[in-house]
């Protein structure tokens, strides 16, 4: 049986490689040998929220560990969008998983502002103003009913925008 590995980027190392690694290797596991299935679900669930371009870079890229020539040419895409489109696939992953990482492990973010829809205690109501607004209906006018039943301010509409794109 060959030994463990960690893929990172394009490099694959083995798990007694570095000392350093084996820390990050064991709290990846269970007692029994097998991965954390909440860490699994987690990972899981983060890439279902990417769109099905980025979700197959990180696929190629991390998980099969082609590089980023070889990528571009499994995604039939430029070579030069590659490095845009790994920055933004690991910025949209670090945010749907910095909640998790932070009750599983006890590491907070930095430089993660919370959506403000997601933290209000009427996130339902919210989104449900959010899913029925018509698009006639500007976005200052949800803005303001916003504020008027629910006392939040929020100033811009790309919060809404953003908030129903990535967390619903």
């Amino acid at each position: 049986m060959s030994k463990p590995r960690l893929l990172y980027q394009d490099w694959i190392i083995e798990k007694t490689a570095d000392p350093r690694l084996e820390e990050l290797y064991d709290c990846l596991n269970k007692e029994n040998g097998g991965y954390n299935p909440a860490i699994i679900e987690a990972v899981r669930t983060a890439l279902e929220k990417l769109t099905e371009e980025e979700r197959e870079f990180i696929i190629c890229y991390y998980f099969r560990g082609l590089n980023l020539v070889e990528t571009a040419s499994e995604l039939n895409r430029k070579s030069t969008r590659m490095d845009g489109l790994h920055l933004q696939a690991v910025k949209k992953l670090k945010k749907h998983l910095a909640g998790f990482v932070e009750a599983e492990f006890g590491i907070k973010t930095e430089g993660t502002k919370p959506c403000p829809v997601c933290i209000s205690r009427y996130r339902r109501e919210i989104e449900k103003i959010i899913a029925s607004k018509a698009p006639s209906v500007p976005w200052s006018a949800v803005l303001a009913e916003l504020k008027r039943k629910f006392g939040i301010i929020i100033r811009a509409p790309q919060v809404l925008i953003s908030h129903r794109k990535y967390h619903v």
